[in-house]
């Protein structure tokens, strides 16, 4: 029976000749009539299995179609690794699988972490991943791996004498305070505050606390957790398991488990005092981005981390230069792909400013200019598009940026419409935050309430041609394909055109389609294959422009299908197809000709 499983291919290429033989001793042959029910629901995954002929679609809680599993699909990838039981699986024809027993999966799982790794891929959809067995615990560890805490939990109305007594006996560095279902954090910084506060050590821990805590669940995947950690600048997360305490996460315990990879450059950037002490910082930022990819770690977690780390960099940047009044009356936004948090190597300058209306900023201009230019100085070159703080047209206060994103959608040219695109990404990285949250807020109502206005949004979607011929195949596999503008493009525009008619806040794509899916504005199956496809496009072009740096050649977006393996091409046209079907659906949505 193991004749019919390919042991060159991903996950099964890099098992020892023991492992192999373990496989092949226990294979079967699974076969379904259509409409079997191949996995019920709640039902714990007992196999894997690789469809041989047939198809299997796998159903939500919800009892939405969630994904088709074809010819050479491996089915329960997913599954097993993550303890998922939610699905219902159905054969939707005649089917035919291999079957591979669930303890011959945990033992390859626990041996072979290439083979635990690659799985998981297969269980994304996505492009090969080699790994290295020592990095196992960097991307697979659980939160509860790192050791959480037992938290110290002390009532409201203590007093900060208790609390700093508690702290002592405990040689913790930080306790809760407990309001009716509700938590809060007091670290020793608060209790030396409250000390020369008028009450002194009496205090209330309840009046000093934290109450905005960021949580996190003790089965969360820990880079994720690092994540949080470095977007928030915070050194503790709460660990909340269904809604019940269990401990707390510190950031010594994360950097101890992940001690062979420079996950310290987020401090080091945010306790740089010199231009020169930045500079080195961020420098450093495209070796972590390469051992990341090297080591597996999915795209999507590569550019949360760097994303974090770009927008620290900014962040300092900015206080660098500009006086420490103007951050109350002033937000630096970032726009474009560095908006969407989808860039993981440094790109041009995309950036801009709110200001407040009353704001007093005598040396504007002159603080501005030098900020662009200490930018490029880090790695991040001037804006061909002139998208830059520098430039006047794009720092404007509050009632400027309405007036003027008001006249975009009102002349809805194509300058309009790429001014209005660029912004429509846009997060703020430092200052006064809630300047743009007041623009950004009254410009979805914009969007929702101009009659026909996001059909013209939407319009772009169409413009650029899928590179696929008519049988399906990958156009010019050999000279080579735009991946930008041919799939990248068309995807994160439809679903940005999507998030901004339902009045979706997020700019992150993949954040836009959980929302779009949560508001049923967008079905489970296209977002789980809209997520998978952009995934792949973003990988191959990241490793492509990786290749390129290391031989000292420019970074495009060019992607040569032929001289791809076979399950990466095999993958990338699986993803053009879905944003082809995909144009077509913005299309009849919005009323466009293709």
């Amino acid at each position: 029976m193991s004749s019919f499983l390919n042991f060159r291919e991903p996950p099964f290429a890099g098992l020892a000749a023991t492992e192999r033989q373990r496989v092949s001793d226990s294979i079967d042959v699974a076969a379904f009539d259509t409409g079997d029910v191949v996995k019920e629901p709640g039902k714990r995954w007992r196999r894997l299995l690789i469809v041989l002929r047939g198809r299997i679609d796998a159903f939500d809680e919800d009892s939405n179609r969630a994904r088709q599993f074809g010819v050479d699909d491996l089915v329960g990838a997913r599954d097993l690794l993550r303890g998922d039981k939610s699905r219902k699986l159905v054969a939707a024809l005649p089917t035919v699988c291999l079957s591979i027993p669930r303890d011959v999966v945990d033992w390859l799982c626990h041996n072979n972490t290439a083979f635990r790794m690659a799985l998981g891929a297969e269980g994304q959809a996505r492009p090969e991943v080699h790994a290295r067995s020592e990095d196992d615990s960097f991307t697979l560890a659980r939160v509860e791996d790192a050791g959480v805490r037992k938290a110290v939990v002390l009532p409201f109305e203590s007093p900060a004498r208790e609390g700093v007594k508690v702290l002592r006996e405990r040689k913790a560095d930080c306790l809760l305070v407990r309001r009716g279902e509700e938590y809060g954090m007091v670290t020793g910084t608060d209790l030396l505050e409250a000390a020369s506060s008028a009450s002194g050590i009496d205090t209330p821990l309840g009046d000093v606390a934290s109450w905005e805590l960021l949580t996190i669940a003790s089965d969360e995947y820990l880079f994720d957790a690092l994540v949080l950690m470095t977007q928030h600048q915070v050194e503790r997360l709460v660990v909340m398991d269904h809604d019940k305490l269990a401990g707390i996460l510190e950031l010594n315990d994360v950097l101890g488990l992940f001690s062979t990879e420079s996950h310290s450059l987020g401090i080091r950037i945010q306790r740089a005092e010199t231009l020169e002490e930045l500079e080195t910082a961020s420098a450093a930022t495209l070796d972590l981005t390469r051992n990341l990819v090297d080591r597996g770690v999915t795209v999507a977690r590569v550019v949360d981390l760097l994303s974090a780390l770009n927008g620290r960099t900014m962040s300092q940047l900015f206080r660098m230069c500009v006086p420490e009044p103007v951050l109350k009356g002033a937000c630096l936004i970032v726009m474009g792909s560095e908006g969407r948090g989808e860039q993981i190597l440094k790109t041009d300058q995309d950036n801009a400013i709110v200001l407040a209306d009353d704001l007093e900023w005598p040396d504007q201009q002159r603080d501005l200019e030098k900020f662009s230019s200490l930018l490029s100085r880090l790695g991040y070159p001037p804006c061909p598009g002139n998208y830059m703080v520098s430039n006047p047209a794009w720092v404007m206060t509050v009632s400027q940026w309405r007036e003027r994103i008001d006249g975009w959608i009102r002349r809805a040219d194509g300058d309009a419409m790429l001014d209005l695109t660029v912004f429509s990404d846009a997060r703020p990285v430092t200052g006064n935050a809630e300047l743009f949250q007041d623009v950004k807020g009254w410009m979805l109502e914009r969007f929702q309430v101009t009659v026909g206005f996001i059909s013209t949004f939407a319009h772009p979607v169409i413009r650029f041609s899928v590179p696929l011929n008519l049988f399906g195949g990958i156009k010019n596999p050999d000279e080579g394909i735009d991946i930008k503008k041919g799939a990248v493009f068309p995807l994160v525009h439809g679903v940005r055109s999507l998030a901004l008619g339902n009045g979706i806040h997020a700019t992150n794509t993949f954040r836009r389609l959980r929302q779009l899916v949560a508001r049923r504005a967008l079905d489970p199956a296209t977002g789980e294959d809209l997520a998978a496809a952009l995934e792949t496009f973003m990988l191959l072009r990241l490793r492509q422009q990786l290749e390129a740096i290391a031989s000292g050649l420019p970074a495009d977006n060019v992607i040569r299908p032929a001289g791809l393996p076979r399950m990466e091409r095999d993958q990338l046209r699986r993803g053009l197809r879905i944003v082809k079907s995909f144009q077509g659906t913005i299309a009849r949505r919005y009323h466009l000709e293709l």
